[in-house]
C-alpha cells in the first residue's frame, strides 16, 4: 500500500485488480481535482483504510462477482457513508444486484465518464452524499 500526502477532505482510494489500469484510473481521478492518496491491490486493503482514513471517494475495479462483490460494497458503503463509491465494472448488470446507484457504475472502457462522475461527485463528498443517480 502506497501512501502519498493528501488533503483530508478530498482522497481517494483506487483498488484496480488490473496493473496496467492503474495508471489511466489515477490519471482519472486526478484529472477530477481529487488527490490519490492510496493504490492498493487488495479489497481487504481497501476495506481498512475506508475504516481508518477520512476518504472522500473510493474507486474499486469490482472483478468479484456475486455475493462477495456485493458485500464489498455494503461494507465499504458502512466504513465510510460520506464518501462517493464508484465501481469500475465492464456493465452495469454485472453489479446492479450489488445494490450500487447506476451513478455508481462506470465502464471500465470509458474512464472519462469516470473523470465525470468524480468531478460532479465531489460536492457530496464535501458536503452531504445525495441518494440520487448522477447525470451520465
Amino acid at each position: 500500500m502506497d501512501r502519498v500526502h493528501r488533503p483530508a477532505s478530498l482522497a481517494a482510494v483506487l483498488c484496480p485488480t488490473t496493473a496496467d489500469l492503474r495508471p489511466a484510473v489515477r490519471a482519472a481521478v486526478e484529472r477530477a481535482g481529487w488527490e490519490v492518496a492510496w493504490e492498493v491491490g487488495r479489497w481487504h486493503e481497501l476495506l481498512e483504510i475506508a475504516l481508518l482514513e477520512p476518504v472522500g471517494v473510493l474507486v474499486v475495479d469490482l472483478t468479484l462477482s456475486g455475493a462477495l462483490g456485493a458485500r464489498l460494497v455494503a461494507l465499504l458503503r458502512d466504513a465510510a457513508p460520506d464518501a462517493l463509491v464508484v465501481v469500475l465494472a465492464p456493465d452495469a448488470l454485472q453489479v446492479a444486484e450489488f445494490g450500487v446507484d447506476a451513478a455508481d457504475v462506470v465502464p471500465v472502457r470509458d474512464l472519462r465518464q469516470l473523470t465525470r462522475r468524480l468531478q460532479v461527485g465531489a460536492g457530496a463528498a464535501t458536503g452531504s452524499r445525495s441518494s440520487k443517480p448522477l447525470p451520465a
